[in-house]
């Protein structure tokens, strides 16, 4: 019996395009890891933070630095946001196209490899750094660099990319260069802590539980710190282990047995899954989010709202928000803040009116006499009707002794009305409460009596 399977000709294009979809499954589950994720794992921390010491060339020691320049500014162009030390539009590539293409900015990352490619080639062919870097640089040499192409490469290497993907590259730049860099692997090992945490949690928030454990010892003493005041935001369980539930945010010190261990806790945020809807909001209009704090005491600030309340018993937020744009909320207390989040204000759009009753605004005579009464409608296609509220119109009744009257909320009587000299009836000067505010309408309609 053969050991080989032979694969049809017509199968074996299919076959190709799977491995071709494959690789590029995996190319772009690597690119799109978050940035964060890096200064979390401790692996690829200690190869990224390695001390200046640890460099083995000065052309690798220098290229290092420049990169690392190099993401400082590239992060100031993006709009970094210092506070939360996320970019503020990860997903969007306008910025990074401007920053890097039409401002040539990308031609900084461009020379540091061409030095590192001149380096290289006045190595030894046999020096591992030369072909390390031959290796890991493979792409970029055959799409610019090694012919001097700059703008060639700049377009192939940044075109569209998105912020978070092109801060991703930038320090896998960098990680390239001390991978190049001698018995890098040989040179990271160090103690493990005694402290650690007993889950892999990558970012802390306010109400969170955390486990610590101390390793090979028993607890004999503890101190938290959060900015240099003491917490007492914890309880420890059996000998050698913490739960620590933050009640605020800040940059804390854990210190079991004089061993120690910074971290910082942020504030709590709107759930973003519930609360997709109430990211875009209405100005003028009231609304009530939950949030998760657990019962805190704080104070509530929220811009263009003065009066917005907070009710610590449902966990609630009330506020009706004036301002277009984006708006911070925040519930803080004197030791910290508790929760931080925006919410982004728009004007509410001009409805237009429609009656249920009378959908296509006409009526025959008969259907007009078992009518008691219709309703008027403001909606617009992309808000929730309830924002509208009929507030007051006038009427015109066109019939052979035709007379107005104004009609104070949504339904219109027909009963008390002669309808058998009626040719028209007329709706105009429409009010609408739109949120706190009252809006006339330029709108007329018309319902003609066949």
């Amino acid at each position: 019996m053969s050991e080989y399977t032979r694969i049809a000709k017509s199968k074996r294009l299919r076959y190709k395009i799977i491995q071709l979809l494959y690789l590029i499954f995996l190319i772009l589950s690597v690119i799109q890891i978050p940035s964060d994720w890096i200064s979390v794992n401790g692996y690829i921390n200690k190869y990224i933070e390695r001390p200046e010491a640890d460099y083995t060339d000065p052309v690798l020691k220098q290229a290092v630095k420049d990169i690392d320049a190099f993401e400082v500014l590239f992060l100031e162009n993006v709009l970094f946001d210092k506070k939360t030390k996320q970019i503020k539009e990860p997903n969007s590539y306008s910025k990074s196209d401007v920053f890097l293409i039409d401002k040539n900015n990308g031609k900084a990352l461009f020379d540091i490899i061409v030095k590192l490619n001149n380096w290289s080639k006045r190595l030894n062919k046999k020096d591992k750094r030369r072909i390390d870097f031959e290796k890991l640089f493979k792409l970029d040499l055959e799409n610019g660099i090694k012919s001097g192409d700059e703008k060639g490469w700049i377009k192939w290497r940044w075109k569209n990319v998105p912020a978070i993907i092109v801060n991703n590259f930038i320090k896998e730049f960098k990680l390239r260069i001390l991978l190049i860099n001698k018995n890098v692997f040989k040179e990271i090992e160090s103690p493990k802590p005694l402290i650690s945490f007993k889950s892999n949690i990558s970012k802390i928030y306010v109400n969170q539980e955390v486990y610590l454990s101390l390793k090979g010892d028993s607890i004999k003493t503890i101190k938290i710190l959060n900015n240099n005041i003491e917490s007492f935001d914890y309880k420890t369980i059996g000998i050698d282990s913490v739960v620590f539930k933050p009640t605020v945010s800040g940059n804390y010190t854990i210190n079991i047995n004089s061993e120690e261990i910074p971290f910082e806790v942020f504030p709590v945020f709107f759930p973003r899954k519930e609360s997709v809807p109430f990211r875009l909001c209405f100005s003028g209009v009231d609304y009530n989010l939950e949030i998760e704090t657990n019962q805190a005491k704080g104070e509530l600030s929220v811009e263009g709202d003065p009066n917005a309340k907070y009710n610590r018993d449902k966990n609630e937020i009330t506020f009706n928000i004036s301002q277009v744009g984006w708006n911070e909320i925040k519930l803080k207390t004197k030791n910290g803040l508790i929760f931080h989040d925006s919410i982004f204000i728009k004007s509410i759009p001009t409805p237009r009116v429609t009656i249920n009753e009378l959908p296509s605004f006409n009526i025959n005579k008969q259907r007009l006499n078992t009518l008691k009464y219709f309703n008027l409608i403001a909606s617009h296609p992309s808000i929730n009707a309830s924002i509208y509220k009929v507030d007051s119109y006038k009427v015109r009744w066109v019939n052979s002794n035709p007379f107005e009257e104004t009609i104070s909320g949504s339904k219109v009587k027909i009963t008390d009305k002669d309808t058998e000299t009626l040719k028209y009836i007329i709706i105009h000067s429409i009010n609408i409460r739109m949120g706190n505010k009252i809006k006339s309408l330029e709108q007329t309609i018309i319902i003609p009596i066949l």
